[in-house]
C-alpha cells in the first residue's frame, strides 16, 4: 500500500508594515497580548510620527510581571512587584517602588509629580535590632493613606503621639531615678528614640518644603520639632543625672579613702610607740607587781576587759563625730 504524502504545513509569513497606522495597530495588539493596559496617548499615535512613537512606547513598557493601570493621561502608573514594602493597592509612581528595596532603610521623603511618600520608622525601643517601617502617601489630590491601621491623617497623628507617650514614660523614669543603673537604662531607651525623632522632624520639614499648601504638614512638622526638642532635653538631663551620681559616688569614695588613711596613720603611730616596749618587756620577762596577781579569778580579768571595751567605744564615738564635723 503506497504511503500517502503528508499534507504541506503552512509556514506563517510576516507581512511588512506598510503604513504608520498598521504599525500603531500592531504595537497595540502586541501590548494587549502581553497583558498590558496602556493609556490612549501611549499607544494611539498620529499618522506622521506613528511608527516612531509606537516603537518608543513599546520600549517603555515594563518587564513581564508588572501590571499596568490607566491613570495620568501622559504617564504610566503601575504596580511593581519588585518591592513588597508598600501596599499593593497603592497607585504610586513607579520611582517610589524602584527606590525601595527589601529593607526600610533610613527615614526619608520621596516626591514625584505631586506625590509625597514619607518613609518613617515606628518608635524604637532599646532592644530593637531592626527598624519597623511605616509609610504615609499623599496623592496630588491631597488624600493621605497609611500602611498601618487607620486613615492617613489619623495614622500619622497617632504615629507622633506614640513618640510623645514614650517620651513621657521616660521622663517619669528619669524623675524617679536614684542610681547609675537607672540612668543607664533610660539612656539605652532614649538614645534610639532621640535619633528617630530627629530624623522624623527632618523628613516632615522636607515635606513642608515640597508642599507648602498643606497646613496639616505644617502642624505635623511643628509637633515633630517639639518631640525632637523634648527628647534632646531629656537626653541632656539624663546624662547630667548620670554624671552627678558618678561624681557623688567618687566623692564618697574619696572621703572614705581619706578616713581610712587617717585611721591607718593612727594605728601606725600606736604600733610604733608600744610595739618596741612590748617586745623588750617580753624578752626580759619584765612584770610590774600590782597586787592583782593574787586576786580571785576570773572576776578581776573580766572587770578589766569591760573597762577596756568601754574606753574603746568612747574613743570610736569621738572619732566618728570628728569625721562627720
Amino acid at each position: 500500500m503506497p504511503w500517502a504524502s503528508p499534507l504541506p504545513l503552512e509556514t506563517p509569513t510576516l507581512r511588512p508594515r506598510k503604513t504608520p497606522r498598521d504599525a500603531g495597530r500592531a504595537t497595540q495588539i502586541s501590548s494587549t497580548a502581553l497583558g498590558f493596559r496602556t493609556s490612549s496617548r501611549s499607544v494611539e499615535t498620529p499618522m506622521k510620527s506613528g511608527f516612531r512613537e509606537s516603537t518608543s512606547a513599546l520600549m517603555r513598557l515594563p518587564s513581564l510581571g508588572r501590571t499596568m493601570q490607566p491613570g495620568h493621561p501622559s504617564r504610566w502608573r503601575c504596580t511593581i512587584s519588585g518591592s513588597k514594602l508598600l501596599p499593593a493597592g497603592w497607585a504610586v509612581p513607579p520611582i517610589f517602588r524602584n527606590r525601595l528595596g527589601d529593607e526600610v532603610g533610613r527615614q526619608r521623603l520621596m516626591a514625584s509629580d505631586g506625590h509625597l511618600l514619607l518613609v518613617l520608622h515606628a518608635p524604637p525601643s532599646a532592644d530593637d535590632d531592626e527598624r519597623t517601617g511605616r509609610f504615609f502617601w499623599r496623592d496630588p489630590e491631597g488624600t493621605w493613606r497609611a500602611s498601618i491601621q487607620g486613615s492617613g491623617i489619623a495614622a500619622l497623628t497617632g504615629h507622633l503621639q506614640e513618640f510623645e507617650a514614650q517620651l513621657e514614660a521616660l521622663e517619669l523614669r528619669e524623675q524617679n531615678a536614684t542610681g547609675a543603673r537607672h540612668y543607664f537604662d533610660i539612656l539605652r531607651a532614649l538614645t534610639p528614640l532621640h535619633r528617630a525623632s530627629r530624623n522624623l522632624h527632618s523628613v516632615l520639614q522636607k515635606a513642608r518644603e515640597a508642599n507648602s499648601d498643606d497646613s496639616r504638614i505644617i502642624r505635623w512638622r511643628d509637633e515633630a520639632y517639639g518631640i525632637e526638642r523634648t527628647a534632646e532635653l531629656l537626653l541632656g538631663e539624663t546624662r547630667h543625672g548620670l554624671d552627678f551620681v558618678t561624681a557623688m559616688r567618687a566623692e564618697e569614695q574619696a572621703v572614705e579613702a581619706q578616713n581610712m588613711t587617717v585611721a591607718s596613720h593612727r594605728l601606725n603611730v600606736l604600733a610604733a610607740l608600744f610595739f618596741p616596749l612590748a617586745t623588750i618587756a617580753s624578752l626580759l620577762g619584765m612584770n610590774v607587781p600590782s597586787g592583782l596577781e593574787d586576786s580571785p579569778a576570773p572576776w578581776t580579768f573580766l572587770g578589766i576587759l569591760a573597762i577596756g571595751a568601754i574606753i574603746g567605744v568612747g574613743v570610736k564615738t569621738s572619732l566618728d563625730a570628728g569625721a562627720k564635723s
